[in-house]
């Protein structure tokens, strides 16, 4: 059971004191029982549980009455480890974007390669209609090779007045 006190008084050279309370008068306590980093200040008011030593109560487990307050408190995390935290996560996603993109790009590629049809033609320097052994042909060599004479108005449509085809 945690009970209320005063700090009565406090032998610095022994580390050892008493504390005032109102159910068992005043009951000694040692150093060792209190609060870790903390000081006995005499007139300060302190929790406390109380055991039974050799016919005496016994103060153990003691600390300062703004001492649970503070501790229930969770300190913020340092900005440095904000730093840190946020940096992790956006290399991560931009490391996941990267990789993400050269999927997508790779599974693009290979459903062009499928899906492309196979160039059966290339550019060899012909220019004219009567170079040509189809239609199809004369219109791949329009759009793709440089300099070619098979269209005549620019429209696209080679060899339009071919008789051939």
């Amino acid at each position: 059971m945690v009970l209320t006190g005063t700090i009565k008084n406090y032998n610095i050279e022994r580390g050892f004191g008493f504390i005032s309370t109102s159910n068992f008068g005043d009951v000694f306590f040692h150093i060792k029982d209190f609060q870790k980093g903390e000081q006995p200040i005499p007139g300060r008011e302190v929790y406390f549980e109380v055991v039974k030593k050799e016919n005496e109560n016994r103060a153990i487990h003691v600390y300062y009455s703004d001492h649970e307050q503070t501790q229930d408190k969770q300190k913020p995390l340092p900005i440095y480890l904000w730093i840190i935290f946020i940096s992790i996560a956006i290399g991560v996603a931009y490391l996941g974007s990267i990789q993400l993109k050269k999927y997508l790009y790779k599974d693009n590629q290979t459903t062009n390669a499928i899906y492309q049809k196979p160039v059966a033609y290339k550019c060899d320097g012909r220019k004219h209609c009567s170079q040509m052994r189809s239609k199809e042909e004369a219109d791949w060599f329009v759009k793709n090779c440089p300099d070619t004479m098979m269209d005549g108005d620019g429209d696209g449509d080679a060899c339009e007045n071919d008789s051939r085809w």
